[in-house]
């Protein structure tokens, strides 16, 4: 009960503290708000070829033929990464007519390191690819239903020297994460200094849309999802209660 009680308590305060608020696209570094295609608002598309995305109602949806790397670009709009400070990164999006394979391939900071929605034949998932793309153990991945629109967030920070990193994800404004990852072995994996996006909606089996809501980033810190003020309101009043039905217990 009292490490329940201490939960409650920590998820109430949240929005206070250290923890930054950034449910607000202004408190981010950058972002795409899908109000115009990627290629008006700061972004290029992938040279000779043509991504064929369109706006309607703040969503910006693309599609591809299978294998076609055809994207948008946005390098040099990100900070470059610090070790020291870490990063976050979040995308909005849903995949409406998914079938299989791989649908989704963005980038921030490496090549290397990429969110990629696929399916294996387990089922559909979102990775954000730490080390190979078969390491399970130095990946983030959650099982999802593509085919619903939810925010991803992805937090990076270096936690000692030797290239050593540390991953969460956290899937619309819910503070703990669905999945942690760290990797001692970076390798190829190596975000620092790097200032690269790209977004394309790689199919590998069918023609798929990809519908994109926003994309957030910020290079000056790893920050969890803070909670709704109505949400922190219930966990507040929770807290307080469980906090009394114990003292009237004692």
């Amino acid at each position: 009960m009292k490490n329940l009680v201490t939960m409650l308590m920590f998820l109430a305060m949240a929005a206070t503290g250290a923890q930054a608020d950034m449910s607000l696209s202004t408190n981010w570094e950058g972002s795409y708000e899908a109000n115009v295609t990627p290629d008006l608002d700061g972004w290029t598309e992938e040279a000779g070829l043509n991504p064929d995305g369109s706006v309607s109602g703040g969503i910006m949806s693309f599609s591809n033929t299978p294998h076609q790397w055809a994207g948008y670009l946005n390098n040099g709009a990100l900070s470059p990464l610090v070790q020291a400070t870490g990063f976050s990164y979040e995308i909005r999006f849903s995949v409406p007519n998914y079938s299989s394979g791989h649908v989704l391939y963005a980038t921030v900071g490496s090549a290397n390191a990429a969110v990629r929605v696929m399916n294996d034949g387990a089922g559909p998932y979102i990775r954000y690819r730490f080390g190979s793309l078969s390491d399970l153990l130095n990946n983030l991945d959650y099982a999802i239903d593509p085919t619903v629109m939810h925010t991803y967030r992805f937090t990076v920070t270096d936690g000692e020297a030797g290239g050593w990193v540390s991953g969460s994800l956290y899937i619309d404004d819910n503070p703990v994460a669905v999945d942690i990852a760290t990797n001692a072995a970076a390798g190829a994996w190596s975000p620092w200094g790097k200032d690269k996006m790209d977004l394309y909606p790689n199919a590998t089996n069918a023609d798929v849309t990809t519908s994109i809501d926003w994309i957030r980033w910020t290079a000056s810190g790893a920050y969890a999802p803070v909670p709704e003020p109505a949400t922190l309101a219930l966990l507040a009043v929770g807290a307080g209660l469980l906090v009394c039905r114990r003292s009237s217990a004692a």
